[in-house]
């Protein structure tokens, strides 16, 4: 073998390494930034008259979102009763921790204030699917109106003919008005959920200074109320003055056996007369 085919049959395992090594640092290198978003694309003229037709029938079915749905209405006519009557016992409940009340006691705050963190909270679910779908709606309303109005562009530079310059107009009007519509919707239900979790808040936060109440009570029982026999404060008395012999201890017990017998309240000496 020449010294040339050689060279280039020991290289060709180095190239290969070389290439191997240039594609995988671009398949690390970082992506490009993404630009903009493009334009949305026009609606060719033709298909003006079938798409304007489906815009219809969509209309008709956001339609419905404008109205609220009975959980909602429910939810803003009670809510009013429901956060006053939560404001007076969360004072209440402040008050009565206040005062250390016992274990039974707390359960029961406990108990109320759990069944009404539940209530406020389905009712914080039930507003959040609502202003999700609100959305929903519009971000699909506002994709669709910059369709026509790329649209209703290419239709004036294209010199369409005027029913179908007129249809467009129509269908943006449509749009503009049900995104309108939507959009004060969207806030009413927003506003409610905000309302609705200051109050699933207040629940959370009685939850909490409930539960620290409980464990100071439950560390005031397990509490020693005296020193451990062990201590030596207990037996620093006794080692001042000594034990008292068992002669002491036995007369004292005799001096108070007899004053008990001759004290008239005892009734002993009566007693013992009959």
């Amino acid at each position: 073998m020449s010294p040339a085919a050689s060279l280039a049959r020991l290289s060709a395992p180095v190239l290969l390494l070389l290439a191997a090594a240039a594609g995988g640092a671009r398949a690390q290198a970082p992506p490009a930034s993404a630009g903009p978003s493009p334009a949305p694309a026009a609606i060719p003229l033709p298909e003006v008259a079938a798409r304007a037709t489906e815009v219809d029938t969509l209309l008709q079915g956001h339609a419905a979102l404008l109205s609220p749905a009975p959980a909602t209405a429910r939810i803003e006519r009670e809510l009013p009763g429901a956060s006053a009557f939560i404001d007076r016992r969360f004072q209440q409940t402040i008050a009565l921790l206040r005062a250390h009340p016992a274990l039974e006691t707390l359960e029961a705050q406990q108990g109320f204030w759990a069944h009404r963190q539940e209530l406020t909270s389905a009712w914080l679910d039930a507003l959040t699917r609502r202003a999700t779908t609100l959305q929903a709606a519009l971000t699909d309303l506002a994709a669709r109106r910059r369709a026509w109005t790329a649209t209703r562009d290419a239709a004036l530079d294209a010199q369409a003919p005027e029913p179908t310059l007129r249809r467009i107009a129509e269908m943006l009007a449509a749009l503009e008005a049900a995104e309108a519509r939507l959009h004060a919707e969207r806030a009413r239900a927003l506003d409610l959920q905000e309302r609705v979790a200051r109050e699933v808040a207040r629940c959370r936060t009685a939850l909490g200074l409930i539960d620290e109440a409980q464990r100071q009570a439950v560390r005031g029982l397990l509490g020693r109320d005296h020193p451990p026999i062990w201590s030596p404060e207990l037996w620093a008395p006794v080692g001042r003055e000594g034990l008292s012999p068992p002669r002491q201890a036995g007369v004292a017990w005799w001096r108070t056996l007899v004053e008990f017998v001759r004290d008239p309240a005892s009734g002993l000496l009566a007693h013992g007369a009959f």
